[in-house]
């Protein structure tokens, strides 16, 4: 239960991050930098929280994490 907990927060805030980062690209596009500086700082504390909420996860779950996070999902399969 926890691990799936674990990997769907982990999705969200990677889902936020790369929303965040659209977001920046197609206000880029259109020459606003004031926008770009705020999404990126935005994007700085989700990105934090998603490292923290992954390094709490390994340490109190153990195996059961790391062994879903994504790479090792990869290298293992």
């Amino acid at each position: 239960m926890t691990e799936t907990i674990v990997q769907g927060v982990e999705m969200f805030a990677a889902g936020l991050v790369h929303v965040i980062g659209w977001i920046g690209y197609v206000f880029g596009m259109f020459g606003s930098g004031v926008a770009i500086v705020i999404l990126s700082i935005l994007a700085i504390p989700v990105l934090c929280f998603g490292l923290i909420l992954h390094d709490y996860a390994a340490r109190t779950a153990g195996p059961l994490v790391n062994r879903a996070s994504t790479a090792s999902y990869f290298y293992d399969s």
